[in-house]
């Protein structure tokens, strides 16, 4: 199992081949690696090598995670399969979390109280706080460098101004993010005609980023009638928010909780039942054994 050697060998004392072996530790979660990093020298210099670290990440499910407005330290994950029946909650061990600033490689980067600075592995709870910056007011851009094989976290001083398409303007824009890499946004378009009112949305895509002429209406959703969302008129009106997974599919608050809309098969389900006052911070998460360095 040692990635230097071009020659594929078995050990004397596995049982199965180096090969099998690899093959299975790709396949595990996190916490399951790092304990296995206690059961012979071997294998902790095997996960703990940079190109099993790269290629555990590939075998790991994405999810799509975000924060509630309402308590922005409750990280919730939902996983990207199809049946989208895992949703999970990741708590910041530390208490002045107040955003999500980005995501790569399996690290969170997350802003505090007094523009503190904080990287995050979930996956083995391992936190580094940095120094902050010489300036405040600020959002911060964040990434993983391959050519430094390293992090770096960017303070933005200067924005730039999107026109929204001419069609929306005077409407209400109920989120902005990101779908299939491009960016894009919600907006509300009112209510169904009949004894049940159920909300109308449309999502716009930028085709070209920066070029506010590229907007395209991507998808018009019209959401259908469910047990899960008995009064939508009131709820939606009230508190209603709407977020929105990387593959398209729908996340909705309301006052019966949290619930996923799929346009492919225009189905709505009942994911979480606690109270949200809505979404922030969407960002991509796949879990990694990543270290951070000091």
């Amino acid at each position: 199992m040692n990635f230097d050697s071009k020659k594929k060998t078995t050990s004397s004392t596995a049982i199965l081949p180096d090969d099998v072996i690899l093959e299975i530790l790709l396949r595990l979660d996190a916490k399951s690696l790092m304990r296995f990093k206690c059961v012979c020298k071997s294998w902790k210099s095997l996960i703990s090598h940079s190109v099993f670290i790269n290629l555990h990440r590939k075998h790991q499910l994405p999810y799509t995670i975000f924060a509630n407005s309402l308590e922005p330290s409750e990280i919730l994950s939902i996983s990207h399969s199809k049946n989208f029946n895992k949703i999970s909650e990741l708590r910041f061990p530390l208490v002045d979390f107040k955003s999500i600033e980005g995501s790569d490689n399996g690290i969170l980067c997350l802003s505090g109280d007094n523009d503190t600075i904080y990287l995050w592995n979930p996956a083995i709870n391992q936190v580094r706080k940095l120094s902050s910056p010489p300036i405040s007011g600020f959002r911060l851009g964040f990434g993983y460098s391959t050519m430094t094989k390293d992090f770096k976290v960017v303070a933005v001083e200067q924005f730039k101004l999107f026109d929204i398409p001419k069609h929306i303007e005077g409407r209400l824009i109920k989120n902005i993010g990101k779908l299939s890499e491009r960016l894009a946004l919600y907006t509300y378009e009112g209510f169904t005609p009949g004894p049940k009112h159920y909300p109308i949305f449309q999502i716009w895509v930028m085709k070209e980023y920066g070029i506010s002429t590229s907007w395209i209406k991507h998808l018009k959703i019209k959401l259908p009638s469910s047990s899960a969302i008995e009064d939508p008129r009131s709820q939606f009106s009230n508190n209603g928010d709407l977020g929105f997974t990387n593959d398209g599919c729908i996340l909705i608050s309301s006052a019966k909780g949290l619930h996923l809309y799929d346009p492919k098969n225009k189905l709505i389900r009942h994911l979480r039942r606690q109270t949200m006052g809505g979404f922030i911070c969407f960002h991509d998460y796949a879990e990694n054994i990543f270290q951070i360095e000091e």
